[in-house]
């Protein structure tokens, strides 16, 4: 079995202290199953030994949490895996012995060790990072910026207002498709500027509607009232039956 190297002084100081019948007040242990209900563990014990030499199996007991409250709060869910056969599978936790007579205990934080590394070795002092298994994380940098990157999907939901303000430039690129979907209207606004669009083409169902001048790329503008009115009226002169080509257009140009 491999120890963490915290782990093992630890039952050093444990076997110790069993040969002087005075119990420690805390014992590493490896989390074995987890309970998302309750947010309990059990947890196999290395240091305390049962029938046959095998490491100690726990009852259901408490897993700490940073922020708790009815039905809200910060709750992660870990791995476990420890096993008779592998005691030192799960994560690192450190149980505060509450009544070893008993069999009283409360699982206090995990840790890390040098079997389970932490996310990102590089970090710096005042920075924090969540990292998922998969790679997904939430970066806060000592620049102030804020790193999010997905692996998957990301899929962000508001049941009421979703406001999105930015004091210089605000990007979105994807190589595959943008769609924006809404229930009311949408408000496209550059106050100040101009809105350039590019595309192969540009398809529209519906009305639309320009309270300002339209410009063709010959600089001609005006309304689309007059665009329609100029199209209606612009007559060709040399006009022949057949084939062939027509004189230019007459006033109004078009």
């Amino acid at each position: 079995m491999a120890w963490a190297d915290d782990e093992l002084v630890n039952y050093i100081m444990h076997i110790a202290n069993m040969a002087a019948k005075s119990f420690p007040p805390f014992l590493y242990a490896h989390i074995s199953d987890y309970d998302p209900e309750t947010h309990m563990v059990r947890v196999m014990i290395p240091a305390l030994r049962g029938a046959n030499n095998a490491p100690f199996l726990s009852g259901w007991i408490p897993f700490q949490s940073a922020w708790v409250g009815s039905g809200w709060g910060v709750q992660f869910a870990p791995l476990g895996g420890a096993s008779y056969e592998n005691p030192d599978a799960g994560e690192l936790v450190l149980v505060q012995v509450l009544d070893s007579d008993d069999g009283a205990y409360m699982v206090a934080q995990p840790y890390f060790t040098n079997k389970m590394l932490p996310p990102l070795v590089s970090i710096q002092a005042g920075e924090g990072i969540i990292q998922h298994k998969s790679g997904t994380y939430i970066y806060l940098k000592n620049t102030g910026d804020l790193a999010i990157q997905t692996n998957n999907d990301c899929n962000v939901t508001a049941n009421k207002d979703c406001n999105i303000t930015a004091k210089s430039s605000c990007n979105v690129n994807t190589t595959s498709n943008v769609s924006v979907t809404a229930g009311g209207n949408i408000s496209l606004t550059a106050n100040g500027g101009a809105i350039t669009s590019k595309a192969t083409t540009w398809t529209h169902t519906g009305s639309f509607v320009a309270s300002g001048d339209i410009s063709d790329n010959s600089g001609n503008s005006g309304t689309l009232s007059q665009f329609r009115t100029n199209y209606n009226n612009h007559l060709h002169t040399g006009v022949t039956t057949g084939s062939g080509d027509t004189g230019t257009t007459t006033d109004p140009a078009g």
